[in-house]
């Protein structure tokens, strides 16, 4: 337990030496899905909030620059309604609300310019899970009946 303290207190002072930083990063993201509608197809999204929570690290590398990997983890999500009438008289249409769970690595240098900066470079990002829940449901011009039946699928 000793030599725990003792390493944790050796980091602390090294990374005060070097001036790095340890943050925290949160925010809110909008994402809507665009789709392209043909002649028999149609689908509308809505935008809906989702978040996003990581961990930061910044090291200065020059008096401007510094290097910042960070660790976040993201929450999207959205609606959406289908509808499809590619058969002669059946109508097929859905309605769902997917949700998307994500974990990101971005690794990005930041060039400071007074009290504003600048960041860019690459991420990896994987798709952690996610759901879509919603409705489906099929109507025949022939007979004049529909079905409709729930889902709750996994989005991995």
């Amino acid at each position: 337990m000793n030599q725990f303290f003792s390493l944790l207190g050796a980091g602390l002072l090294i990374t005060g030496t070097a001036h790095a930083q340890l943050g925290l990063r949160l925010g809110g993201n909008v994402t809507k899905l665009h789709t392209t509608n043909g002649t028999n197809f149609y689908s509308t999204s809505s935008a809906k909030l989702g978040y996003q929570v990581g961990l930061t690290y910044q090291v200065p590398l020059t008096k401007w620059l510094a290097l910042v990997p960070e660790v976040q983890f993201s929450q999207e999500q959205l609606t959406m309604h289908q509808d499809s009438y590619a058969i002669a008289d059946v109508a097929f249409g859905a309605d769902s609300r997917q949700h998307l769970r994500y974990l990101s690595v971005p690794v990005l240098v930041r060039a400071s310019l007074g009290p504003l900066y600048v960041e860019a470079g690459p991420q990896v990002g994987m798709l952690l899970g996610g759901s879509l829940v919603g409705t489906s449901y099929t109507y025949s011009g022939w007979t004049g009946s529909s079905t409709s039946y729930d889902f709750d699928e996994a989005s991995t």
